[in-house]
C-alpha cells in the first residue's frame, strides 16, 4: 500500500512537471509580447500587474502588488516616517523563479535593494505620494526600478 502511494505521487508529480511544458512556453511568449522592454542600468517605471523584460538575459520582472503602505502623508507630522513595500516576481528561463519585496523607507536605501541570480534590483521611486485623507487605489501605484547585472 505504501509503495502504491509513492507510485501515485510520482505519477502526479511527473504529470505536473512534464505536462505543463507547452503552457509554460506559451505563457513565456505571451509575456514577451506584452512586456515593457528594458535595459540594464536604466531606470524604468512599472504599474501593478505589468511585466518588464530584459531581452539580452531573458529576465522577466513582474510588479505583483503593494503589500504595505504606511508612509507618512505629505504635510502631516508623524512619529515614524512609515514605509511602502512592493512585491516583485522574477523569472529567468524555465527553471529560475523567485519573489522578493523591496521597501521604500526614508533613510534606509538598503531596504530598497534585493538580489536575484546575478542581478541587483533597486527600487528608485514609488508613486503616488501619500496625501492625508486620500485613498490610493492599487491601480494608481507605480514604481521605478533599476536592474544591474553583477557580471557587467
Amino acid at each position: 500500500m505504501n509503495n502504491l502511494i509513492k507510485i501515485m505521487a510520482a505519477l502526479i508529480l511527473s504529470a505536473l512537471i512534464f505536462g505543463c511544458g507547452g503552457e509554460t512556453r506559451k505563457e513565456d511568449d505571451q509575456h514577451k509580447r506584452n512586456a515593457l522592454i528594458v535595459q540594464f542600468d536604466q531606470s524604468f517605471t512599472m504599474k501593478i500587474g505589468q511585466i518588464a523584460w530584459i531581452e539580452s538575459d531573458d529576465l522577466f520582472i513582474e510588479f505583483i502588488e503593494i503589500t504595505e503602505d504606511s508612509r507618512c502623508p505629505i504635510g502631516v507630522i508623524c512619529a515614524w516616517e512609515g514605509q511602502a513595500i512592493a512585491f516583485l516576481g522574477f523569472y529567468k528561463g524555465e527553471n529560475s523563479h523567485a519573489e522578493y519585496s523591496v521597501t521604500s523607507r526614508a533613510g534606509h536605501p538598503d531596504l530598497a535593494t534585493t538580489e536575484f541570480d546575478d542581478y541587483i534590483i533597486t527600487l528608485t521611486e514609488l508613486l503616488p505620494e501619500k496625501i492625508a485623507g486620500e485613498t490610493i487605489e492599487l491601480t494608481e501605484y507605480s514604481i521605478g526600478l533599476n536592474i544591474a547585472n553583477k557580471d557587467q
